[in-house]
């Protein structure tokens, strides 16, 4: 069963650090799709290409990406549309692997790369967005691993909780229209 899922923690498994033109970008490597990444300039005329590279401590071999889309703003500030997905062997030499569009959605959306291809170091560009959007977000990117199975040693579960959400009326088992039942007397 658990195959069938995707292993939102395989980016920390394999050790990769990321940047969003030239910073820090933890948070699109942490699992976690509440938390994003935002690049870009309001203020310029015209969206600007923005630079998301991935670094492996070791190549690594994969068949293509999982990105997540910032799940946090009803208009889809910073949805990607167009974007191109490079590789390299020394962080210096890039060569193109896939280019293509992504739709506007809250949905996680693959890219296949068609063969498996091992490599250290990854860069997918962002090239446009949606409407007059000039800033780039991305909550999650994730390789879909294509290499020896990897030791779960170290790596505690995941135990999923429900949230409550601010109104009670709304949370799951809540009917203020049920009446209470009769304690019984003794």
């Amino acid at each position: 069963m658990r195959s069938l899922f995707f292993d939102t923690r395989i980016m920390k498994k394999l050790g990769a650090t990321a940047q969003v033109n030239g910073e820090s970008a933890a948070t699109i490597l942490d699992g976690d799709p509440n938390t994003f990444s935002l690049a870009g300039d309001r203020n310029v005329s015209i969206r600007e290409p923005v630079e998301i590279a991935v670094t492996f401590p070791a190549p690594v071999a994969m068949s293509g990406l999982v990105l997540m889309p910032r799940q946090n703003h009803r208009e889809h500030e910073g949805d990607i549309r167009e974007y191109s997905v490079q590789v390299s062997d020394n962080g210096s030499d890039w060569r193109e692997v896939r280019r293509g569009e992504l739709a506007s959605t809250f949905a996680a959306q693959q890219v296949s790369f068609g063969p498996t291809l091992t490599t250290r170091y990854l860069k997918l560009v962002s090239l446009s967005g949606f409407g007059n959007d000039r800033m780039t977000a991305l909550a999650e990117l994730a390789v879909i691993y294509a290499g020896p199975k990897l030791d779960d040693q170290g790596n505690p579960s995941i135990e999923y909780q429900r949230n409550r959400t601010a109104t009670p009326e709304i949370d799951e088992g809540v009917d203020k229209r049920a009446k209470p039942s009769p304690t019984p007397r003794p």
